[in-house]
């Protein structure tokens, strides 16, 4: 519980980290990038709002209800955004992340031992997010099942949002993991030994995303480095 709480800070001591590190060029390079993800899914999320409202009340027709159901679409439509955004800009920002993750890395753990390259790395990255993606969702599909159950249903709300926090935060830790050399399944047996670090960092990263604009193109960035320092602390290394 202690190392959840010490991850959840450790997002939010990021920019501090960044600043006195000189890795701000990285950090600029991901909210480029971020800021381009944003636009096209605000775009495309506009039009599918703006459609999927203009059909649901064409089919209902019932003039007092299209308030409520401009709402629904607009729930919908930010959900999938939501969901949409953390999956791309994870695996089309590896590269960047990557490089970010390499570089805070070795200031906290010194050189690497073994250099697999920078694009081995970044597909890493990518394989890594993918197979979260589709656990995640698998998880939530669950949860959805167990929500048409009276009572159960109360806590399955909340529990899908701890499921996608927890992945968010495995696939920050991984980049860590990855860089002292351990393999994908040994990477999978250390986040298992640290599961409230994976859920705080995840957790940040969530709340990070709902601050207007500046959380959704920093949250990334801010997510892995945090996860470093916390483990950093973890093993009780000296900062």
């Amino acid at each position: 519980m202690t190392n959840l709480f010490t991850a959840f800070s450790d997002v939010w001591a990021a920019w501090g980290f960044i600043q006195r590190h000189q890795l701000r060029k990285y950090l600029w390079q991901s909210l480029l990038l971020n800021l381009l993800v944003v636009v096209v899914l605000s775009i495309v999320g506009w039009y599918i709002a703006s459609s999927l409202t203009d059909w649901l009340v064409g089919l209902i027709n019932i003039p007092w209800l299209e308030w409520l159901i401009i709402i629904v679409a607009i729930l919908l439509v930010a959900f999938l955004f939501y969901k949409s955004y953390t999956f791309i800009i994870l695996t089309v920002s590896a590269p960047i992340l990557a490089a970010l993750a390499a570089r805070t890395n070795a200031i906290l753990f010194g050189k690497k031992t073994e250099e697999q390259g920078f694009w081995a790395e970044t597909k890493r990255g990518i394989m890594v997010n993918v197979r979260n993606t589709v656990a995640e969702l698998a998880s939530i599909i669950v949860l959805l099942l167990l929500s048409l159950v009276p009572v159960i249903n109360v806590i399955t709300t909340p529990l899908m949002f701890i499921v996608s926090a927890y992945f968010v935060g495995v696939a920050m830790m991984d980049y860590r993991n990855e860089y002292l050399g351990y393999t994908v399944k040994e990477s999978e047996q250390v986040i298992r030994q640290h599961r409230g670090v994976a859920l705080g960092n995840g957790l940040a990263y969530t709340v990070l995303m709902f601050i207007p604009l500046v959380g959704i193109l920093l949250a990334p960035s801010f997510a892995l480095v945090g996860a470093s320092i916390t483990m950093k602390k973890a093993h009780k290394q000296p900062a």
